[in-house]
């Protein structure tokens, strides 16, 4: 058939329609979004009428029961994103596969380009061909085309989990069927585009994701079994579909395998490197989360020509028999002693880190009132008196502010920060007794007290750089630098108020940006690099002691007798940060203390080193943390539960036994005045006899 402009973009919307009516329930929304991306680029050449393509596709999912408003914004959507340049089929030659975007390309591997090794093309894929199945049994498979930005609605979206369970999800993969729909068995043809299984990898987050593959156009989502117990391992799990330069063949597949599974991205499942491998469509579980980046496509040829060996572009020294040398060395060194840990000042605290921590990520977590600031700068005063240097990074306290808190630390909590920072004479006269500004002089701790949402993730790396500048590492006696021998510490207050790259980044992308930047800054620099996060709004309450409002839950009086691990994900958008982290703490207080005590229990759901754990703490006067004796700790914990007993006693109560029991109680305690008034009388008329008889 001799195709012209108008009878193609004519047959590309009977394909658009088509996919309409075929589209599985479930996913009847997607299926408009991305047949109206078909022919979008057709409606912005002029080859055809806008009119006709919202006419046709309405009617079609009018059909399948859409609402016509929800018709109108899905069509909306795509045909905006329509550029003149679609293809044409006069434009290449037929004998060859089609894949998504509207070209072809031949099976035969063939040296189409002369780009670097290993670099992103520039050619952004738009298109994508994608084989969908119905359920997992099924054999019988459909094409699609989509777009990213389909591919990325598809992901934000998520589908319901099914009542039987991930089984009963619908399934597609990235392979070509010989002849869709084929059901006399599949024969793969051509894969379009790459599937990461990310299964048994503990750094699986966005903020690593955009490390590994930012340079490439990916989509992401966690799998059904995200942070559930998989093989005895509870971790983050997900899988990225990522951009191709062209289709792959099966004999093509498996270098292009080993280039991406090589283990420089991460722990890659070796389903990868099946070519006919199904995987489950997104589904919504708890804590699910999806990415999209924008980038190149991996170049198939020039991996291809270097055979899938070489994994990093050339310079980089991570490639395993370059750097297991100098990191066994490291090792070794770790061993003698000669990399040292930074201390935190609680004995018990730093037993659980193993006697302290080594240069990496780490986040704390707290509601408002529980001192997340106060034990940041504890920590640092005290890291910072045993020589290690540290810089405290504020986007919401001034300089008074942080000056105060850091005398206050140094007073022993004997004068109050809040007395300091109000200029209380007695206060700033002990100050200045006590040498404590002196002290604080000697130390190697700098401060910056930056603007929220003004100081951002390339700040951080230029402060680090400053840091590592003027605190160097040791040099060997041949002037070589020791990695780990001087590390320093980065305190950020707080995460959630640090700016973004661009003027509109929302809270999760800032957050995503300050991981990545942190992560780099640790292993660059060895560094230790402490984020302070506020709480999930979601979250408030089981941290901040107000507890769940259901009668008879008594989870939040009584928090160091849960599992610390159920803390993770408490922070506000920063469940991508705590995934990625070396070691999270959070702050919880219990709920009887929430008003009245200092008492504040501080949870370790994740450290990579060592197993989670509780520690009890007393937020002294409101300035200082110290950790209280076993005793002190087992009685208020006995007195938690007698106050939890008498709580469940009076909930089994019936109305009467309730107001009589309160009667009884408030003529105990109005008695037990009177007899506190008679004593005192007594004691103030002994006074009198004995002053006038002298």
């Amino acid at each position: 058939m001799s195709w012209t402009r108008e009878t193609w973009a004519q047959h590309k919307l009977d394909e658009a329609c088509a996919r309409i009516a075929g589209a599985p329930d479930g996913n009847r929304h997607g299926s408009i979004v991305s047949a109206a991306g078909m022919v979008a680029d057709y409606v912005a050449d002029g080859a055809i009428a806008e009119s006709v393509v919202r006419a046709a596709l309405t009617s079609e999912a009018t059909k399948r029961g859409k609402k016509e408003s929800e018709i109108r914004r899905a069509i909306n959507h795509s045909l905006e994103k329509g550029s003149p340049g679609a293809w044409y089929p006069d434009q290449q030659e037929r004998d060859s596969t089609v894949w998504g975007d509207g070209k072809r390309y031949a099976l035969t591997p063939r040296a189409t380009r002369e780009s670097p090794p290993l670099k992103p093309t520039r050619h952004v894929t738009r298109d994508v061909r994608l084989t969908m199945y119905v359920g997992k049994t099924q054999r019988r498979g459909t094409g699609m085309d989509f777009t990213w930005g389909d591919l990325a609605q598809e992901a934000e979206a998520g589908v319901p989990m099914p009542k039987e369970g991930k089984d009963g999800l619908p399934l597609w993969g990235g392979h070509e069927l010989k002849g869709d729909n084929n059901h006399k068995g599949r024969t793969c043809i051509a894969m379009h585009a790459a599937f990461l299984d990310y299964d048994d990898e503990q750094a699986f987050s966005p903020a690593m994701l955009k490390s590994w593959w930012g340079e490439y156009t990916f989509v992401a989502h966690t799998s059904a079994s995200h942070n559930k117990e998989k093989n005895g391992v509870v971790c983050p799990r997900g899988r990225v579909i990522i951009a191709l330069s062209r289709p792959v063949t099966p004999e093509e597949w498996p270098a292009v395998a080993a280039w991406l599974m090589n283990g420089k991205r991460g722990r890659i499942g070796p389903e990868t490197a099946e070519f006919d491998r199904m995987y489950y469509v997104p589904a919504r579980t708890e804590d699910y989360w999806w990415l999209e980046n924008a980038g190149g496509s991996i170049d198939v040829d020039a991996i291809l020509e270097s055979g899938g060996k070489e994994g990093t572009p050339e310079g980089d020294s991570s490639h395993v028999t370059e750097w297991s040398e100098p990191a066994w060395s490291r090792l070794k060194r770790r061993s003698e002693g000669l990399e040292p840990r930074v201390e935190l000042p609680w004995p018990r605290m730093n037993h659980a880190t193993g006697g302290g921590l080594r240069p990496g990520l780490y986040v704390l977590v707290g509601p408002t009132g529980t001192g997340k600031s106060q034990w940041a700068l504890q920590w640092g005063v005290h890291a910072a008196q045993q020589g290690v240097p540290v810089m405290c990074i504020s986007l919401e306290l001034d300089e008074p502010g942080m000056l105060s808190r850091k005398l206050s630390i140094l007073s022993g909590g004997f004068v109050h920060w809040s007395d300091l920072y109000g200029g209380c004479r007695d206060s700033i006269k002990y100050i200045e007794e006590s040498r404590c500004q002196h002290e604080l002089m000697r130390l190697p701790i700098h401060s910056i007290c930056a603007p929220p949402h003004k100081w951002h993730s390339e700040d951080l790396k230029a402060e680090a750089e400053k840091m590592r500048g003027w605190y160097p590492n040791d040099t060997d006696k041949d002037g070589n630098e020791i990695r780990g021998s001087k590390p320093f510490m980065i305190i950020v207050d707080y995460l959630q108020v640090m700016g973004g790259l661009r003027d509109n980044d929302t809270v999760r992308q800032r957050v995503s940006e300050a991981a990545a930047a942190a992560r780099e800054i640790a292993r660059s620099y060895d560094a230790i690099v402490l984020m302070i996060s506020s709480t999930a709004r979601t979250k408030y309450d089981a941290l901040g002691g107000a507890g769940s409002g259901k009668k008879g839950d008594y989870a939040a009086w009584i928090p160091y007798e849960s599992d610390p691990r159920n803390y993770i994900g408490t922070g506000k958008e920063s469940g991508e940060i705590e995934f990625s982290c070396d070691a999270l703490f959070v702050l919880v207080r219990p709920k009887q203390d929430a008003s009245q005590s200092p008492w504040v229990y501080v949870a370790i759901p994740k450290m990579r080193t060592r197993p989670s754990s509780w520690n009890g703490m007393s937020f002294y006067q409101g300035c200082l943390y110290v950790e209280p004796s076993k005793e002190e700790q087992d009685e208020q914990q006995a007195e938690t539960r007698a106050i939890i007993q008498r709580m469940k006693d009076a909930s089994n109560m019936t109305k009467e036994e309730r107001a009589k029991r309160r009667s009884e109680e408030q003529t105990r305690a109005r008695r037990q005045k009177q007899r506190e008034h008679v004593r005192n009388t007594s004691v103030d008329a002994d006074e009198d006899e004995d002053f006038h008889g002298s």
